[in-house]
């Protein structure tokens, strides 16, 4: 049987083989903007699945994936043949030009979120002339049945000995405070002279349409907060600390380091793999203080890269 390359929304009664990213769900990318979006599939009609999917949003001349997200870039089934893989590639960027694309833009998610398909897609791309664009770095934790104190430095188990001896606690928080630990995360920003990237409003939207994709966290003391975290399940086992903060008044405990303790235990039981600390970057350049202590806390380092083909 072969595979059927389409450009529209999935079928009826078919369904991904691949464990979807938040960030390329339909209903999301109707939150980045309400027109402009063309979407690839790559389709094997005995089981009625899609085995690669790609959106791009299309306007003057560029065709963007994702138009605001974190990422977008090309999804792949395990199942999926390395040919079919290029081809479908292929496709997608001839039926882009067809639409008098001059430009391909493709920011794709941290290679450590699935190592093998971001080495294909990424030497794919590289054959058939797109260029690196943008090259990050992301951090991500790994979880496994180890606790994070025993991969962290030296110094963050220090910071977890002091934390013990205090009142700080860490909990879980439900999503109906969202506005509540929005608010202390901006202030604590503004503390340090930082804005966040999203309004309230913007956040309140994205949680109103995902409530089940949504996970807060904070550390209290007593019954204030000192540290939380606004997260998001990528998918079932990738979650993404979207924002976090810890009160200025704390600053000799960093009661992040408690509270990332904390976010990886709850991972270890709901079967979470990936905890994503998002790039570390000022000024277009590393924000190296930012990267150490994320890899401090047992991070590893993982690209996160931006690619484009002008095309003639």
């Amino acid at each position: 049987m072969e595979t059927k390359f389409i450009e529209g929304q999935l079928p009826e009664g078919y369904r991904c083989d691949f464990d979807c990213y938040l960030f390329n769900e339909p209903k999301n990318l109707a939150i980045q903007s309400l027109s402009g979006w063309h979407t690839f599939h790559a389709l094997r009609s005995e089981k009625k699945t899609s085995r690669a999917r790609v959106h791009f949003h299309v306007d003057d001349g560029a065709a963007l994936s994702p138009f605001k997200n974190p990422f977008g870039s090309y999804e792949f089934s395990d199942a999926m043949e390395l040919k079919e893989m290029f081809e479908f590639i292929k496709w997608v960027e001839d039926q882009l030009k067809a639409k008098h694309v001059k430009r391909i833009e493709i920011k794709s998610y941290p290679s450590l979120y699935n190592s093998r398909c971001s080495s294909i897609l990424h030497t794919f791309l590289f054959n058939l002339g797109y260029r690196v664009r943008n090259a990050e770095l992301s951090a991500c934790i790994q979880v496994n049945p180890t606790s994070l104190f025993q991969i962290m430095s030296s110094w963050e188990k220090r910071k977890v000995g002091q934390i013990k001896k205090t009142s700080l606690r860490f909990a879980t928080v439900p999503v109906s405070k969202v506005k509540e630990v929005f608010e202390f995360i901006s202030s604590c920003r503004e503390e340090k002279k930082q804005k966040l990237s999203l309004t309230y409003p913007q956040m309140k939207t994205v949680c109103d349409n995902f409530p089940e994709h949504f996970r807060l966290f904070g550390v209290y003391d007593n019954n204030a907060l000192a540290a939380a975290s606004i997260s998001i399940l990528v998918n079932k086992t990738i979650l993404y600390n979207f924002y976090s903060a810890h009160a200025k008044q704390y600053d000799a405990l960093s009661p992040v380091v408690r509270l990332m303790e904390g976010i990886y235990e709850f991972c270890q039981t709901e079967k979470i793999r990936i905890i994503d600390l998002g790039t570390s970057a000022l000024h277009d350049r590393p924000n190296f203080g930012l990267l150490d202590f994320k890899l401090n806390l047992g991070a590893a380092p993982t690209e996160k890269l931006t690619f484009e083909k002008t095309l003639s």
